[in-house]
Parts: structure tokens; C-alpha cells; sequence
């Protein structure tokens, strides 16, 4: 058996497997991410630490008892974390994460200036505030002497390895999606390195996701895990999420809609979006996950739920009910839903959002069905952008929160135009991780588990030519509204500092 240990944004997972894919232990710890200053978005790595030993050592201990035999344990993270350590591997920062916008200004100047696109060419990734380069960039500048006093440039995963093992390394996967790894080269961009004034020798060791690792003896001891466990460094939570919904084919394609939401495919070669529009990381050798993140996935559902509900509201069904109760296209109600600024499609940390051609005849349900049918119409782009680099695909193997949703998934298979399923095992990126983990202890990169799905929906015609009509409507208004984020959040701005 082996534990993918999955360390998200909110909260970490360990889960004992099979290799089936069945489950036979799990545990879950939670951490905050504090926003202390507008546009930041941070977290404790200590705390983070911890919640990884506590999951761990229960499911440790749940195998111990029960005379389980653990053969690896393998880990996910999150992308594009940053934190600076000191010479004894210790936090100088908070883990700044994914989230975090401070970086903004820098990631407009680069794009105003077309070094974003020199950028995007070597390394994949499109400049953004999320990216670690920009992160980088805004401590060297704003905070020098933190910055300087520097041993170690770290990510979250790089950290987590180091108390684990006692070895500094990152995977292909998330080196890939820094913003400071050119593909081509398959190793840091000495360019970038030199803008940061940082060496080689400051950053992780690059390895493959399959590499091993060995468990410490205090770790093992502290852990309830044998001695010397092999740990497989594992891969970024979005492309084991993809292994673990069995789209390691080109004709299927990953959507998760969770706090955030991405749609994502893997390719045996490389596909560069000519509008440095989507992200193209390297996995591993001919192997490249390619796709587009979004912020505003379940987190706009919290906002609906808060604030469009009513009193008595209570979680995510009412709401999805109450939904339900108006047609199609919501009565021409547009939503676009951009509360947290926007990575794809827009890359507009300043993006904002709106209702469009709200009348008196609306109500509530069509507002909160419109808000359904916003976040859904914002990835459907992102997946036509895809599809138009890597062709079409049969079908979208989709996970997360909103498969809870029979009117979600129902309108994503509207809306897309393409069969949805939903698979039986909900923790894809951990189960990726576990597929990871066999792939390495069989040295056989082909080994998968196959999808057990509990729920196919397929797109209902009268539904999916009301969509076909109003994503072009829907593209179109939002591309003239693009135009005046920048103005709206200068605005908002003065506001806040009278």
C-alpha cells in the first residue's frame, strides 16, 4: 500500500491505497491563509509541517494496528509557492502562495514591455502574480535585505522534502511551473537566475517526479512509518489530479472545480499557446501538462451563498436548488466572475466582477443560476483554447466540489458540449500521487488505475444551443469590459485610501 499525501491550500490529506485505487485509511488536518495586507495571501509552513505529521502519523498508526504494510509514501503540493530559508533550511517568510497578488505591478510592467512574451517562450509559464519568478522579483525589490539574507530559495514541496528527508529537491513538475525553468534546456533559466541574483546552488535540486527519496529514522519513528520508507517526491497537485482521473490520454481532458478550478491535458510534446494564454509544463520526459488555472472557481459559490442566498440557506444544495429554478441562459442574465482577479483566461490580477444586462424581471434564482453559469462559461473558454492547441478530445473526466452539483454537472456537460464523468474516487491528486508512487517501485511508467466513474452526463441539445449562442455574446462583452479593469480597480483604490 502506499499514502498520497496531498498538501492543498486549505487543508492537508493522507490517504492509504491500494493498488486498485481502494482506500483503506485517510486523515485530514486544516491551516489558515491569512491575507493580512490587500493582495496578499500567506501561510505558515511550521503549521503546514505539522499537519503533515499529524496526517501521516494517523494513518501511520491506522496501518501499524492493523498490520497494513506501507510501501512509499508520495507527495502532491500546490504550485507556486514561495519561501525563503536560511542556511539551516529554516522560514526567513511565510509560505506565499498561489493566491498572493502583491506581485501585480511587476507582472504588468513585464507584459507591457513584451518581456512576458520572451518569458512565456522559455519557460511555459505566462508572467503572472501567481508565478514564483514575480514573487521573487517584488521581495528582491521591496524587501532587499530579507531578500539578500537568503541561503535558500524554496516552495512549499522543497521545504516539506527537507524535514522529510533531509534533501532540497523539487520536482520536474513544479520547477516547470515557477516561471524559472526553461524547457527546453530542462534545468534553471540562467537569465532569470541572473535578474533574481541568485545561483544555482540557492535553488532546488531538480529531479524526477518518480525519484526516491529515504525517510529519516526520527522522522520514521516520529511517523509510525517503517524505517528508511522510500519517499517519492512526487508531482504538482494538478497533474497527479489528472493522473488520478485517468487522463493521461491526449482524447481526455481534467476539469476540477474546487476552491479555484483548472482544466488541464497531458501531451506527449509540448504545445505553446501563441498568446501566451496557457500554462505548457513539463511532467516528465515527453510528457506535458497543459492548461489554464482559474481563481474564481468554488470561491464564488461561497460569495453567491453569502450574500445572494437567503437567511435560511444553508450549504451548497438549497443554493443549487434554488438555481434550478430558472431556465437556461437565466434569463439573459451574464455573469462574469472575476471576485479574485483572474489568471486564465485573462492573466488580469485587476480583473473584477459583474452582472451584465440585470433587469427587473430577475430574480434571485437567476442570479445565482447566472453566477452557475458564469464560472462555467469562464473555464469552457479555457477549455476551447485548449483543445484548439491539442485537438479535440471524447471525453472530461471531472472532479471536486461542484460533482456534488446533478445541476452543475449537467451544465457543464451543456456547456461544454461534451460528455462529463464523475469519477467514484474524489481524491484524484492524492490517488495520482499513490499511481506515482507504483510507477516508481515497478520502475514502469504506463502503470495507471482505470476510472470507475459513479455518474455520466451528457449535454441535453435544447440546453447546449442556448450555450452555443451565448458564449459568443458572453466572450465579446467580457473582452470590452477587459478594457476597464485597470480603471475600476485604480478607483477602488482611491476609495479605500480616503
Amino acid at each position: 500500500m502506499i499514502i498520497g499525501l496531498d498538501v492543498g491550500t486549505t487543508n492537508t490529506k493522507a490517504v492509504l491505497f491500494d493498488q486498485t485505487g481502494k482506500t483503506w485509511a485517510s486523515a485530514k488536518s486544516g491551516y489558515a491563509l491569512a491575507q493580512r495586507q490587500p493582495g496578499y495571501a500567506e501561510q505558515d509552513p511550521v503549521a503546514i509541517l505539522a499537519a503533515v505529521k499529524q496526517t501521516v502519523q494517523q494513518v501511520g498508526q491506522q496501518a501499524q494496528q492493523a498490520g497494513w504494510p506501507i510501501e512509499a509514501l508520495v507527495i502532491s503540493t500546490v504550485m507556486h509557492s514561495v519561501l525563503l530559508l536560511d542556511q539551516q533550511h529554516q522560514p526567513l517568510t511565510p509560505v506565499i502562495t498561489w493566491a498572493d497578488n502583491r506581485s501585480a505591478a511587476i507582472a504588468h510592467e513585464w507584459q507591457q514591455d513584451q518581456q512576458a512574451t520572451a518569458i512565456y517562450q522559455r519557460t511555459g509559464t505566462p508572467v503572472h502574480p501567481m508565478t514564483p519568478l514575480c514573487k521573487l522579483r517584488w521581495l528582491q525589490l521591496r524587501q532587499p535585505a530579507l531578500y539578500q539574507s537568503a541561503s535558500y530559495i524554496s516552495d512549499l514541496k522543497s521545504y516539506l522534502c527537507w524535514h522529510l528527508t533531509q534533501e532540497f529537491v523539487i520536482d520536474t513538475s513544479l520547477a516547470s511551473a515557477t516561471g524559472l525553468y526553461n524547457w527546453q534546456r530542462e534545468a534553471w533559466d540562467d537569465a532569470l537566475l541572473d535578474l533574481l541574483q541568485i545561483t544555482p546552488q540557492q535553488m532546488p535540486k531538480i529531479v524526477p517526479i518518480t525519484q526516491q527519496l529515504s525517510l529519516t529514522q526520527q522522522m520514521a519513528t516520529a511517523l509510525s512509518l517503517p524505517t528508511n520508507l522510500p519517499i517519492v517526491v512526487g508531482a504538482s497537485d494538478g497533474a497527479l489530479s489528472n493522473l488520478g482521473l485517468a487522463t493521461s490520454q491526449a482524447e481526455q481532458i481534467a476539469l476540477t472545480i474546487g476552491t479555484s478550478g483548472a482544466v488541464r491535458i497531458i501531451s506527449e510534446q509540448p504545445h505553446l499557446d501563441p498568446a501566451g494564454r496557457l500554462f505548457c509544463y513539463q511532467l516528465r520526459k515527453n510528457q506535458w501538462l497543459i492548461g489554464g488555472p482559474v481563481n474564481n472557481g468554488g470561491l464564488v459559490l461561497q460569495w453567491a451563498e453569502q450574500n445572494l442566498a437567503t437567511p435560511t440557506t444553508k450549504h451548497y444544495q438549497p443554493l443549487w436548488q434554488m438555481a434550478s429554478e430558472s431556465p437556461a441562459g437565466a434569463h439573459g442574465l451574464l455573469f462574469y466572475p472575476y471576485l479574485n482577479g483572474e489568471r486564465a483566461p485573462l492573466w488580469d490580477a485587476t480583473a473584477s466582477g459583474s452582472f451584465i444586462g440585470l433587469t427587473q424581471r430577475h430574480q434571485r434564482a437567476d442570479m445565482l443560476r447566472s453566477v452557475l453559469e458564469g464560472v462555467t462559461l469562464n473555464l469552457s473558454v479555457v477549455y476551447q483554447q485548449i483543445t484548439a492547441l491539442t485537438g479535440p478530445v471524447t471525453a472530461i473526466h471531472a472532479a471536486g466540489g461542484f460533482a456534488q452539483s446533478t445541476l452543475w454537472c449537467q451544465l457543464v456537460a451543456d456547456v461544454f458540449g461534451q460528455n462529463v464523468v464523475i469519477p467514484t474516487q474524489v481524491e484524484s491528486s492524492s490517488l495520482g500521487a499513490a499511481i506515482v508512487g507504483w510507477q516508481s517501485l515497478r520502475n514502469d511508467p504506463n502503470f495507471s488505475i482505470p476510472l470507475q466513474s459513479t455518474r455520466n452526463y451528457q449535454p441535453q441539445p435544447e440546453n447546449q444551443q442556448i450555450y452555443q449562442e451565448l458564449l459568443p455574446l458572453w466572450q465579446k462583452l467580457g473582452q470590452n469590459l477587459t478594457q476597464q479593469y485597470q480603471t475600476i480597480a485604480h478607483w477602488q483604490q482611491h476609495l479605500d485610501n480616503q
